[in-house]
């Protein structure tokens, strides 16, 4: 569906009366969710999850 429209994700399509028109967002949007899905599902979200947080209270209060 963005393919058509080429890389960027901002494309102005004219100005008038001062005002910038802006065209149809490209697939550059597309590939940065799917980037930033990956790097979630491949390396977790590591210390600053909740579940992370919640283990290490229960653990110091039991100490």
């Amino acid at each position: 569906m963005h393919l058509p429209y080429g890389f960027s994700s901002i494309k102005i399509m004219s100005v008038t009366n001062g005002r910038a028109q802006f065209g149809p967002p490209g697939y550059e949007c597309d590939l940065l969710y799917i980037a930033c899905l990956a790097a979630l599902v491949l390396g977790g979200s590591g210390p600053f999850s909740i579940d992370g947080y919640i283990k290490d209270r229960k653990n110091s209060g039991q100490k």
